[in-house]
This record gives C-alpha cells, sequence and structure tokens, in this order.
C-alpha cells in the first residue's frame, strides 16, 4: 500500500514531510493525506482489500473506504466495512 511506503520514507529520514512527498510523486497534499488516512483502517480490512479478488471488493469505492477509515473504532469499521460487502 502506497501509504505504507509513504511513512516509511518519512521515517527513514529519505523525506522531511507530506508536502515533499506531495512534490515528489505530482499530487496534492490533500491527496497524500487522503492516502495516509487509509492507514487507520482496521488491519484485517487493509489485508482484506489487497489479498481479495473478489468482484465485490474491486467495485467498492474509494471514497466509501475512506468513510470507513474516519470510524475510529475498529469494531464499527468492521460492521461498516460488511455491509458495504452484502
Amino acid at each position: 500500500m502506497l501509504a505504507y511506503q509513504i511513512q516509511d520514507t518519512i521515517s527513514e529520514g529519505k523525506a522531511i514531510d507530506l508536502d515533499q512527498i506531495a512534490d515528489w510523486l505530482g499530487m496534492t497534499y490533500t491527496r497524500i493525506k487522503q492516502i495516509m488516512n487509509l492507514l487507520f483502517l482496521c488491519p484485517e480490512i487493509q489485508k482484506e482489500i489487497l489479498l481479495s479478488s473478489t468482484d465485490k471488493i474491486q467495485k467498492i469505492t474509494e471514497r466509501k473506504i475512506r468513510d470507513i477509515a474516519k470510524e475510529i473504532d475498529w469494531q464499527k469499521q468492521i460492521e461498516d466495512w460488511n455491509k458495504l460487502l452484502q
């Protein structure tokens, strides 16, 4: 996931901050922040997104996934995720 690569780049001191990463990637700071916020997804959901090849997951929009990431309770995230998959 790109968010993990960005996080590692900053942690390793290869970049100063998200602004620098955004500049390197030709993206806006806001877009980079949206990507980074996906790290707040429950690890179970991240795993399912990355490893699943089902059509249901491919049809879920990024916007809906970002909405789930806004929920801080992982159990609630899983409930919302399961509703999307139905």
